[in-house]
């Protein structure tokens, strides 16, 4: 009788398992549907991927913690196939810890799908980890397995091309064939390397990719194309600065013993006094600063550059009357150069000095020689603003901001010449553009302080 008992007993317990199967493969919640089939795993031990099952559908449900318990329980029953352990890196990944997410994923088995799936994530961390040789073997398995990818060609392309190698160009060419959004960034990339191999220096060819990557703001990666540059040639000066350079913006270290090295190469060099001078500027060090650009301006005495840089370096030093020359030798040395306009604009506008006289003259002499770009436009409506000319400052900040609607900067100074006029909801609307379009930056921050000051 008790063993009938035991039988029945087992039998209910079966049958109730395989409901919970049944169930779970009709409801639509992934949260009901993760708990039955926890609770027919538990019913019925002998179908081994019904953890995983559980641990896949609390995944979907956004219940981390419990698919990474599901998931290894699956493991302790030798049920965690590597789809399973690329999901169980998932849940890891999205619950925050990332290290344990990489380790599920470094330790797939190669040639499967899930190395596929967790590729990308390897891919991005090893890149924000600056390691490259890493990020290159992951890539070469993923297309092994997904030749076709254009996002692992195109980052593959990437690699390659730090290393001014010219098997980056067909790879770029077949990412753009697999991904036309990508064509841009590709195609500019591949011009570039074409232009590089042109040049027999290999120190040559990957300072040129280097300077590639640091305009695209990939500097890590930069930084180790710069020092391959100076392996390959310890004696080219050019390669020596950005070596420099790139080390400041990752914060590397050693970047004024590069810059030192640079400079005694080619101390004739107003480039790498130039680049000398934008590290000390980092530094606030305008003394050094100063030294650096009337040096550079020694050796090129006609380039307006280094004219209207010194000029900022004698605001930055208080003395407004030098910075003034400064600006007024730069626009006597290039009259046809509308940036050297700008500059001094700017300065006669941010500064106060005779904006109703110089200010205006250089904003509108500027604008005759461009007057679609916004950033003239920006300065000129200032300069108009400066002087009380309302209705045309707003006119040249408005076609300021449709000629570049994310920059926040027309979107502010129309605000502010909406406060001084009292046209208050226009000058809120503007303020907050402003705010949502630099968040974290400057403009943004004087755009919060006005919003607390005028709208609490």
């Amino acid at each position: 009788m008790i063993g009938l008992l035991f039988v029945l007993a087992c039998g209910l317990v079966i049958l109730a398992g395989y409901r919970d199967l049944a169930e779970a493969g009709s409801v639509s919640s992934a949260h009901d549907r993760s708990r039955d089939y926890e609770s027919a795993a538990q019913r019925l031990p002998w179908v081994v991927d019904l953890y995983q099952l559980a641990g896949s559908a609390a995944l979907q449900a956004d219940e981390y913690e419990r698919a990474i318990i599901l998931f290894q329980t699956a493991r302790r029953k030798a049920a965690l196939t590597p789809d399973g352990q690329f999901e169980l890196g998932k849940a890891y990944f999205l619950s925050g810890d990332r290290e344990k997410a990489l380790a599920e994923w470094r330790a797939l088995p190669n040639g499967t799908q899930a190395t596929v799936s967790a590729a990308p994530y390897l891919v991005d961390a090893y890149h924000a980890q600056a390691r490259f040789d890493d990020e290159e073997r992951v890539l070469r398995q993923w297309l092994a397995l997904d030749s076709k990818n254009a996002d692992a060609q195109y980052r593959l392309g990437l690699l390659l091309f730090a290393d001014a190698a010219p098997e980056a160009i067909p790879l770029f060419e077949s990412a753009t064939s697999n991904s036309p959004e990508l064509k841009p960034g590709a195609d500019g990339l591949r011009v570039a390397l074409k232009t590089a191999l042109e040049d027999t220096s290999p120190a040559v060819r990957l300072t040129d990719c280097g300077r590639t990557l640091a305009a695209i703001g990939e500097w890590p990666l930069a930084l180790r194309t710069f020092s391959r540059a100076t392996q390959a040639d310890a004696q080219d000066a050019l390669a020596w600065a950005w070596l420099a350079e790139a080390r400041q913006q990752t914060g590397g270290g050693a970047a004024l013993e590069a810059l030192q090295r640079a400079a005694s190469l080619a101390p004739d060099s107003a480039q790498i006094h130039a680049m000398t001078a934008l590290y000390w500027q980092r530094l606030h060090d305008w003394q050094k600063v100063r030294a650096e650009y009337e040096a550079a301006a020694r050796l090129e005495p006609q380039n307006a550059f280094w004219q209207v840089s010194l000029g900022d370096v004698y605001v930055h030093l208080g003395n407004l009357v030098t910075a003034l020359t400064y600006y007024q030798t730069a626009v006597s040395l290039s009259p046809g150069d509308a940036q050297t306009w700008r500059a001094l604009a700017q300065f006669s506008v941010e500064n106060d000095v005779d904006v109703d006289g110089i200010g205006r003259d250089a904003a509108l002499r500027a604008y005759a020689l461009d007057s679609e770009n916004a950033q003239g436009l920006d300065i000129l409506g200032r300069a108009l603003l400066a002087t009380q000319q309302y209705d045309a400052a707003e006119t040249f900040f408005k076609r300021a901001l449709a000629a570049a609607p994310k920059d926040a900067a027309p979107a502010y100074h129309l605000a502010v010449l909406y406060l001084q006029t009292d046209k208050l909801a226009l000058a809120k609307q503007y303020l907050l553009s402003a705010q949502s379009l630099d968040p974290n930056g400057t403009v943004g921050g004087q755009a919060s302080m006005l919003l607390k000051r005028y709208f609490p």
